[in-house]
């Protein structure tokens, strides 16, 4: 038992010494690098220059041999000949006062006692000659300051203007101070004057800035060909008005010929003759024969005048879109249709449904009204109407109805009243506020009418076309049918392509005949024997005395 307690501490002690032996060979192993030292020293000029000037500098540069030297580093140092120098430890070196050769010595710090050596020349930089600053513009009212840099073979320089515009302004008197930086080998000492064109200068002997006194701008004439803001006309739209404002002038007024009354005719050339005014500061005098442009026209001007004449190419074609007829919805089954109230006084004949809603059956009056079904009380009827009549208080389905068919009567006087009217034609058809909306006698074409007043048919119209064609005719006022005056439908024009939309109140006179459907925003009111072949579709009221109703459409 002890012999193996033995052995195993022997081992021990074996293992331990043998650990030892390794961790001191290991640190007997590691030798630190020697250390490089500097062999060569060779000293230059930046851009390999050999001259510094008194008073200015020159980056002196050490290359050190070898590239791995482990101490690069070099104590700067002049050694004065002839000349006189001074070096700060970056190896700026400064020409002293005193012309000649230098020797500039850049030392290894590294103990290996190496240098390098430069011979430089220390000598006088040139006086200034180039006494004429160039580049320093004479102001010109409207025209933006030039800040260019000024630079020349022996200084370089900047310009700051006082009063400092955006823009030189008219009758005012400008400074230019302009500082100067002399290039290598110059001075400015010994310069006792400057001059700049057109300027009176200041300047104080040896000094780098001075300051150029302009002459008060004058007015300048127009430079600014290209007259902004008129439009080349475009068929169905209207001349823009918007005012035009340059830097340097307005437009005073531009009248275009022929008149444009509402929109540009198709077909058709137009020229605008342009006033021009100057601002003040600015001339016309000086303007050249035709000087002025006009985007998409020929433009002329007289020489030294504002008034250009711009003719613009001819418009183009009318484009007709396809016109659709109005979709009256479940409203196109009724020949009256109101909101508020439907009357009648005298013997009234109508064929086709009355309906209203959401005044109920008491709203209705004059008709004698009479429930045909005692089962089915949707509806009523009366001896005037060949039809139904229904209210929003009777029976099933009736209300829920006829809340659909007023929506449907309001979407379609909306879709009427946004339709686009159709382009005017040169020489042809007008579509856009014709004659003001006094068109009695006049014969109309299909198409989509507009009138921003009121309409009065004083004597018989005539709409001429085919079974196909639409007439859709909206004002934003009332519509008045004299007195037996009448609405004509020849060629095959049909009543049920016919579309009244009107915003103001609708009066049929007596004896007149109506053709088409009114769309009314307000009261439709007709007088004794008027009628009409159509349909009468009233936001408000509808009143009649002794007239005949007859919807085109109706189907018993």
């Amino acid at each position: 038992m002890n012999t193996i307690k033995y052995l195993k501490r022997s081992l021990f002690l074996i293992a331990l010494i043998g650990l030892l032996v390794v961790f001191t060979g290991c640190k007997e192993d590691i030798v630190p690098p020697a250390d490089v030292d500097v062999t060569g020293i060779t000293v230059t000029g930046t851009d390999d220059a050999i001259i510094v000037y008194n008073g200015q500098t020159l980056q002196m540069i050490a290359d050190v041999l070898p590239v791995d030297a482990t101490d690069k580093s070099v104590t700067w140092s002049v050694v004065e000949d002839a000349g006189t120098a001074t070096i700060d430890q970056d190896g700026l070196l400064t020409g002293g006062t005193t012309t000649g050769i230098v020797t500039v010595k850049a030392t290894a710090n590294d103990g290996s006692a190496i240098e390098g050596t430069k011979e430089v020349t220390v000598t006088a930089p040139a006086v200034i000659t180039t006494t004429a600053i160039p580049g320093v513009i004479e102001p010109v009212t409207g025209e933006t300051p030039d800040t260019t840099a000024i630079d020349t073979l022996q200084y370089t320089g900047t310009v700051a203007w006082s009063p400092s515009d955006s823009s030189y302004l008219f009758n005012t008197a400008y400074t230019a101070t302009i500082t100067l930086t002399p290039k290598a080998g110059f001075t400015l000492t010994g310069v006792t004057a400057f001059t700049v064109a057109g300027a009176t200068v200041t300047y104080v002997a040896d000094s780098d800035v001075m300051t150029a006194l302009f002459p008060v701008t004058t007015e300048a004439t127009i430079n600014i060909a290209a007259i902004p803001g008129v439009i080349a006309p475009v068929t169905g739209e209207t001349p823009d008005t918007t005012a035009i404002d340059t830097p340097q002038y307005t437009v005073g007024t531009v009248v275009w010929t022929p008149v444009v009354a509402d929109t540009y005719l198709a077909e058709t050339v137009y020229t605008a003759t342009i006033t021009l005014t100057a601002k003040t500061g600015f001339t016309l005098t000086g303007v050249g024969v035709d000087f002025f442009t006009v985007e998409g026209a020929t433009a002329t001007n007289a020489v030294d005048a504002g008034v250009v004449a711009a003719v613009f190419p001819e418009t183009a074609a009318a484009v007709v879109g396809a016109i659709t007829l109005v979709d009256l919805g479940t409203a196109g089954g009724f020949a009256i249709l109101a909101k508020s109230g439907i009357t009648t006084t005298g013997t009234t004949a109508i064929i086709g449904d009355l309906g209203i809603s959401p005044e109920a059956t008491t709203a209705i009056t004059g008709f004698t009204l009479a429930a045909a079904d005692p089962v089915d009380l949707s509806y009523q009827t009366s001896t005037f109407v060949t039809g139904k009549i229904y209210a929003s208080d009777m029976g099933d389905p009736t209300p829920s109805n006829l809340i659909q068919t007023i929506m449907d009567m309001e979407a379609a006087y909306t879709d009427t009243a946004g339709r686009p009217t159709t382009p005017n034609v040169s020489g042809g058809q007008t579509y856009l506020n014709l004659l003001g909306g006094t068109i009695g006698g006049e014969t109309l074409a299909p198409g989509v009418y507009t009138w921003g007043s009121a309409v009065n048919i004083a004597s018989d119209i005539t709409l001429d076309g085919s079974a196909t064609d639409i007439w859709i005719l909206k004002m934003t006022g009332a519509l008045n049918l004299a007195a037996s005056t009448n609405v004509l439908l020849i060629n095959g024009a049909k009543a049920e392509n016919v579309f009244w939309q009107v915003a103001g109140a609708v009066s049929f006179l007596e004896s007149s005949q109506m053709e088409g459907t009114i769309l009314g925003k307000a009261v439709i009111a007709l007088e004794s024997g008027a009628s009409i072949n159509g349909k009468m579709l009233s936001q408000e009221n509808v009143t009649l005395i002794s007239n005949i109703v007859t919807d085109p459409t109706y189907t018993p």
